[in-house]
């Protein structure tokens, strides 16, 4: 008796045999056609009682599934068998009217762009399905499941906020998301003075995905201490093809000072559904370059609230001392760990980019980076290097 079958479209074999392989690594007996399918024996047999003696149905759902009878055929028995049912998502499948009869109420996991990227999450609900003694096959109602991720995400925000306050709050989940708007373009600019004053340039170019006009976006910014919102000094503007638009800016946040502050940017006028803005604009935190985690030099930026997805990404970060030894770090959607992307960085000054005008001559060098996709990440983080004299200077003699 195996403890998974693992129902596949032909056209994704590749892909199911290798999960496959992740869960029989992991201790998890699986069934698998072709491989499983006994010589001589009629193959529908062979698939009935599969399914039949397994506890749980892993299905691999692409786009192929909605042409395939089989699989409708194998998900058909199981449901008349009872046995849970696990829809794994390696693409933005859209069920076709049979399918949603019978998986609306099934628990699943969203596994793209990258299914590789979930396949931890995946051992660890099948382990847990086959653990449990009552388990629902409508799995939608398991709470367990429900708070996976939520439990990773949490377990990420402990983590960051021992060093910073302000990375910590910022990838947490909470009431200013923007379901409204697809970020198409997101540059920001960091720049760090070693008075210890920062300040955020930031051009977004997004797009109304939704069928009503809409008059604003939200942005929260979160410190490692508290400011008054008038000291941010924002300034905003809309661009157009000719000309741009100072636009108002209102604080959302009562309590002042504050470590977090929230505030909506206003169009100049309605952007009607498929419509674009193209959006600047510029924020101050006094004090805060000298309130960070000196243990680790760094700049992050949090995607999670921007819910309908960002496209291009443009992150850097100056200062007027000199800085090195650039990493950039990305947090992928399921929050299951921080890894370091092996892309170089862009070493510049702020003369090299038109944008920062308002900073040239005034000494600003570091790096930024370019991300052509970041659907599928909740932050980056770059880490850096101050120079100073301890760590070019090692000893007073003269070797050169």
């Amino acid at each position: 008796m195996k403890e998974v079958f693992i129902s596949h479209s032909s056209k994704e074999r590749t892909r199911a045999t290798d999960i496959c392989n992740v869960l029989e690594k992991n201790g998890i007996t699986c069934w698998i056609a072709p491989r499983n399918v006994i010589g001589g024996m009629p193959y529908a047999q062979e698939i009935v009682h599969a399914i039949k003696d397994c506890k749980i149905i892993l299905l691999i759902a692409s786009a192929s599934i909605n042409a395939s009878e089989q699989i409708m055929n194998e998900i058909e028995i199981a449901v008349n068998n009872s046995k849970i049912i696990l829809p794994f998502k390696i693409d933005e499948v859209e069920y076709n009217d049979s399918y949603k009869y019978y998986l609306n109420r099934k628990h699943w996991i969203e596994a793209v762009p990258n299914p590789k990227d979930f396949y931890s999450l995946l051992v660890e609900e099948i382990k847990y399905l086959l653990s449990s003694e009552n388990v629902d096959s409508d799995t939608i109602n398991d709470t367990y499941l429900q708070t996976l991720k939520e439990r990773n995400r949490q377990e990420l925000v402990a983590k960051t906020q021992d060093k910073r306050l302000s990375f910590g709050l910022s990838i947490k989940n909470d009431e200013y998301s923007d379901d409204n708007h697809f970020y198409e373009y997101l540059k920001r600019i960091d720049v760090l003075e070693d008075s210890g004053r920062y300040s955020s340039f930031r051009w977004l170019v997004i797009e109304n995905v939704t069928d009503k006009p809409t008059h604003y976006i939200v942005h929260k910014e979160c410190g490692e201490n508290k400011v008054y919102f008038e000291d941010m000094r924002v300034r905003a503007k809309q661009i157009f093809s000719d000309n741009s638009e100072r636009i108002v800016v209102d604080s959302l946040i009562e309590i002042q000072p504050n470590f977090v502050q929230v505030f909506k940017l206003h169009f100049s006028k309605p952007l009607n559904p498929g419509e674009k803005a193209k959006i600047y604009y510029r924020i101050d935190w006094p004090n805060e370059v000298n309130s960070y985690y000196k243990g680790e030099l760094s700049q992050s930026i949090s995607l999670t609230r921007y819910k309908k997805g960002t496209k291009k990404l443009v992150f850097g970060v100056l200062r007027d001392s000199p800085i090195y030894d650039f990493e950039m770090q990305e947090i992928n959607c399921s929050f299951d760990g921080v890894e370091p992307l092996k892309i170089a960085p862009n070493i510049y000054t702020a003369e090299d980019d038109p944008d920062l005008k308002p900073i040239h001559g005034k000494n600003f060098s570091g790096a930024y980076y370019e991300i052509d996709d970041a659907t599928d990440s909740s932050a980056y983080r770059i880490l850096y290097k101050q120079v100073t004299k301890q760590s070019i200077d090692n000893d007073d003699e003269e070797d050169f």
